[in-house]
């Protein structure tokens, strides 16, 4: 086992991180009754989250605990990897690629996680009526933070953590080293999440303004205006 400094103070910043990451994926408040649910929610399967089932979370731990013991034991990862051969050093320690993502998880996750205080039990995974239009605190300036923040995570997520070349090697089979050769394919797949994600996101937040249009009218329409979808001074 490698406690080094550097190597242990690795350790924990991931674990810091994927703390952070199961925040973001985890509903702050319960599903809300179906008497508040928006009559207008093309993402049904939203609605799911704050149900998921156990296994799910299970397998994300397994994964998460794995990653530590590629980290913590990286002179016997024949023992429990396939394929050690195939990992990509970069994403087992501080790099430049680790810095950055850990640190726009942190911020990004930081903003979501905001948005969870500010709205409270207003807070659903599930698009409800709120019980009134939140103008106060990061809805000061921008109006989607928290899907703002999560598309960021994931994309860190996507772009680093969980790259063809990270966890996923241990347990490919040796044909996975074809793939991992092809140029920029673990950067092309990564975009195409990301702006699959993206896509996913844009329609709730258009489900979302319908439904606070119709519920507070002019109110709306004002904060609207004077206020970014996700960043200010852009867009």
């Amino acid at each position: 086992m490698d406690l080094s400094f550097t190597n242990l103070s690795y350790t924990l910043t991931l674990l810091a991180t994927e703390y952070v990451c199961y925040l973001c994926l985890t509903p702050p408040t319960p599903a809300p009754p179906a008497s508040k649910a928006a009559s207008k929610d093309r993402l049904n399967a939203w609605r799911d989250l704050s149900k998921r089932p156990v296994w799910r979370w299970r397998l994300v731990f397994t994964i998460w605990f794995y990653q530590q013991l590629l980290v913590l034991f990286p002179s016997r990862r024949s023992n429990f990897c396939l394929h050690p051969e195939f990992l990509n050093p970069d994403l087992f320690r501080w790099s430049t690629r680790t810095i950055i993502a850990f640190t726009m998880i942190f911020i990004f996750g930081g903003l979501r996680l905001s948005a969870y205080k500010g709205l409270g039990a207003n807070f659903t995974f599930q698009l409800a009526r709120p019980s009134g239009l939140i103008k106060t605190g990061i809805y000061r300036y921008v109006q989607h933070p928290s899907y703002l923040g999560l598309w960021v995570v994931r994309c860190v997520d996507f772009f680093t953590l969980n790259r063809g070349d990270g966890v996923i090697s241990c347990v490919m089979p040796g044909w996975w080293e074809k793939v991992l050769r092809v140029p920029w394919l673990s950067e092309v797949l990564a975009g195409g999440l990301a702006i699959g994600m993206g896509f996913v996101l844009w329609i709730r937040v258009r489900d979302e303004e319908e439904m606070l249009k119709k519920e507070f009218g002019r109110e709306w329409e004002e904060w609207h205006g004077k206020t970014a979808r996700f960043i200010p001074g852009v867009f």
